[in-house]
């Protein structure tokens, strides 16, 4: 009956602090992660003068709802004077090889106690072995507390040393991916040893938060590497929404280039009332996609003001990316970029170029609810469009999130605007955005990018680029000549030709001149066309443009009275 002297390291945190820029999968060097003081306090379910209905560590309450068992335990060591529910929020747990960031609720019992109610998956994978209560023992080393458990669960088949080697335990803040030492007391049971340092423990943040201007707020939980014996994670957190905030969104995706669900990952959400988000919703002031018993994508418009709740659970080794955030009620675009990069300062993320990729979820939320498919009311449909601007038309049909956040640089100039509109007057807005690029897309133009909607964000971009070159031109000549050959040039470059020449065609029609001027754009459009496979870059593309014109070698309309087209 001697001891097994195995000595185990304790080894890293169960989860190492791993924040991916937005958009990007490869992720990005971390200087100073971020860590939190863990407290010192003991979760057991042994009660008032050490009486207890239960042999574990934490009670097995019993099945809750289908799949899903709670278990619960006191909080013990709570220091005096310290706010009882705020060290809660800071004791973490693990419970049958899932590890808990904080309890899923808080009980105040009163005199007999807080407890943690912590809700576990039924997994039929990972054996229902369980650690017994936590008993302060003699003969821990100097500066460490031992505390002694016997394992519970182990039937007369299990390799019971195995076991104990597989079951991690979490105590006093400090976590264990096995006992330090293991005892085999034959019928009288197999017990962990854990020795337990006097010193606080600290975890890295496993949830990056930020509050930026305008009342935007944004949650990200990324991709968690597997450590050690724990097969889930369960991460609770809350957000703060504030008064007069017109949309909360929030997003499940892959941490690839897809829209796919990750398997095995469960998010609810619920709001400061308690209403839980758990069923499909279309109205005109909520949209909810699920996938299975997970929320996938949820819309809020006008969400009540206080704290909302998010939790998650995960397996280990999923990769994934969950958003929840907020849309700022001034600035969009701007806004969302500054509270990005304030995440990015507080979670120690190298710094990165500001672009569209910086605000995948708001990207995200247009690819999961349209590239899917599901059936979408007008309600729906409109809420969305909302939310997400011109990012709408882009994810239709389109590719991939990588590919649009790249197109997005392109109009981030005019994302504000275009939200501002869409805000105060909803879907019909949309037909306003081909002004707001400039004055040179007709209607004609409009329809062939409702052909080709996976080209819309470059599109903008090249009319815009093309816009603020030419619109100082003084010469008239000049500016349309100019104008029509770079633009067809950045057009072929960057969208092919087949595009390019059927936006040509669709710009003469919608804005015909007189015969002179169609043949004169007619022929600018074909240099264009063939400068683009001469040159190496687009910036070549202006500067033969320019040169070409300086040298006659452009088209000159004979009817100068017609308004450059």
């Amino acid at each position: 009956m001697n001891p097994d002297r195995t000595r185990s390291c304790k080894g890293p945190w169960i989860i190492k602090a791993l924040h991916r820029a937005s958009g990007n999968p490869e992720p990005s060097p971390i200087t100073q992660p971020p860590v939190l003081a863990v407290s010192h306090c003991l979760w057991d379910s042994v009660g008032f003068l050490g009486f207890s209905t239960d042999d574990l560590q934490f009670k097995d309450d019993g099945i809750i709802r289908p799949g899903v068992r709670q278990f619960s335990a006191r909080l013990w060591n709570i220091p005096d004077g310290e706010d009882w529910v705020a060290i809660a929020q800071r004791s973490p747990a693990v419970i049958k090889r899932q590890y808990f960031n904080r309890p899923t609720r808080i009980v105040d019992k009163g005199a007999l106690g807080l407890w943690g109610e912590f809700d576990v998956l039924e997994t039929d994978d990972v054996p229902a072995w369980y650690w017994g209560h936590m008993e302060p023992v003699e003969g821990g080393p100097s500066g460490f507390t031992r505390y002694r458990s016997r394992l519970w669960g182990l039937s007369l088949s299990d390799d019971w040393k195995a076991g104990a080697r597989q079951t991690p335990a979490l105590i006093e803040g400090h976590y264990f991916d096995q006992p330090t030492e293991i005892e085999d007391l034959g019928v009288g049971g197999l017990y962990g040893l854990f020795d337990v340092s006097h010193e606080s423990s600290t975890s890295p943040a496993l949830v990056a938060q930020a509050m930026g201007p305008n009342d935007c707020s944004y949650c990200l939980i990324d991709t968690l590497p597997p450590q050690g014996n724990v097969v889930r994670v369960n991460l609770t957190t809350t957000m703060l929404v504030r008064e007069g905030t017109p949309y909360l969104y929030s997003v499940v995706t892959r941490d690839d280039d897809s829209v796919d669900f990750p398997d095995g990952v469960v998010m609810t959400i619920q709001d400061p009332s308690g209403t839980t988000y758990d069923r499909d919703i279309q109205d005109d002031n909520q949209f909810v996609m699920m996938s299975g018993s997970s929320i996938r994508c949820l819309i809020i418009k006008d969400p009540e003001p206080g704290n909302w709740t998010m939790r998650m659970s995960v397996p280990s080794d999923a990769g994934f990316r969950c958003e929840c955030n907020t849309v700022p009620d001034a600035d969009v675009f701007d806004t969302m970029v500054e509270t990005w990069q304030q995440l990015a300062e507080n979670q120690g993320i190298a710094t990165r170029d500001v672009s569209g990729g910086q605000i995948a979820a708001y990207l995200a939320v247009a690819a999961t609810t349209l590239l899917l498919p599901f059936p979408l009311g007008l309600a729906a449909r409109g809420l969305i469009l909302a939310v997400t601007g011109v990012g709408w038309l882009g994810f239709t049909h389109s590719g991939t999130k990588a590919a649009v956040s790249q197109n997005m640089t392109e109009v981030a100039g005019i994302l504000s605007k275009v939200m501002k509109d869409l805000k105060e007057e909803g879907f019909s807005a949309l037909g306003k955005y081909v002004y707001l690029v400039g004055k040179n897309i007709s209607y004609e133009e409009y329809q062939v990018i409702l052909r080709y909607p996976a080209n819309l964000f470059q599109w903008l971009g090249v009319h815009r680029r093309v816009y603020q070159v030419v619109e100082h031109m003084t010469d008239a000549e000049e500016q349309n000549a100019v104008r029509h050959v770079y633009w067809q040039c950045l057009l072929k470059k960057r969208l092919g030709e087949e595009f390019a020449i059927a936006m040509g065609d669709a710009h003469e029609r919608g804005r015909p001149g007189s015969d002179a001027d169609n043949r004169a754009d007619e022929i600018n459009n074909g240099i264009g066309l063939r400068l683009a496979d001469e040159v190496e870059s687009e910036e070549e593309c202006l500067q033969r443009a320019r040169e070409m014109w300086a040298a006659g070698q452009l088209a000159k309309r004979v009817d100068l009275e017609a308004d450059p087209t």
